[in-house]
């Protein structure tokens, strides 16, 4: 959505240049991430209906969610509520849809179950 973070800069820069570093594309010490997060599964959760997504302001990518945790409602195109959207499983909030027109089938949120 052309929005940038400090917070998530520094990380992504940090890991290009280790990468390159081992692979000898770039001068310096390797800098191993400390506690690195292994995604082995994700879950996904999507829409049924054709509408307007509307998600909980308590929710954003980089956030634990619980099982079943409230991500945010989908609405029909006169703000009546179609359906809930609720976390399919327990992890970090990967990827959480952020404009407001969502079709049957596409994907809300992407949740990883992480170790």
């Amino acid at each position: 959505m052309g929005l940038i973070e400090d917070r998530t800069i520094a990380p992504i820069v940090d890991g290009v240049l280790s990468v390159m570093r081992d692979l000898g594309m770039a001068p310096g010490e390797l800098t191993p991430t400390q506690n690195p997060l292994y995604v082995r599964e994700r879950a996904y959760a999507t829409s049924e209906h054709d509408g307007v997504w509307e998600p909980d302001p308590r929710v954003e990518a980089g956030l634990y969610v619980a099982n079943g945790a409230r991500l945010g409602v989908v609405r029909d195109f006169h703000g009546n509520p179609l359906a809930e959207i609720r976390a399919p499983a327990a992890g970090m909030m990967l990827i959480l849809l952020g404009t407001p027109p969502v079709n049957r089938g596409e994907t809300i949120a992407v949740i990883a179950r992480v170790e």
